[in-house]
């Protein structure tokens, strides 16, 4: 698993619950963690002007992977390494693929 940082957070990428993880079930749609995508980066190189949501965030909206549309989608923020904590982890195909197979 690799943590979403400040240095390879951007946007449109998808990502799981990480290992510092205290967000309860936000990420999850009908009881079913899914993966979420960045929609907004907040750090020292690329500070998001219209929303200050702090140095060492990302937004996340959590659409199954781009799945779903995000009208019907719940957006939260998630720490990078503010508060030396890391809530993301990048999603890949077999995140999928590992959730098949335990059934």
């Amino acid at each position: 698993m690799i943590d979403v940082t400040k240095d390879n957070a951007t946007l449109g990428t998808f990502v799981v619950r990480g290992r510092h993880w205290k967000w309860s079930d936000q990420d999850c749609i009908n009881g079913e963690e899914v993966a979420g995508e960045i929609i907004r980066v907040r750090n020292m190189t690329s500070p998001d002007e219209h929303e200050d949501i702090g140095v060492g965030w990302v937004s996340v909206v959590w659409n199954d992977a781009g799945r779903l549309e995000y009208k019907d989608c719940t957006e939260n923020t998630y720490r990078i390494g503010s508060e030396c904590s890391f809530d993301l982890a990048i999603w890949t195909p077999e995140h999928d693929l590992e959730e098949e197979i335990e059934i």
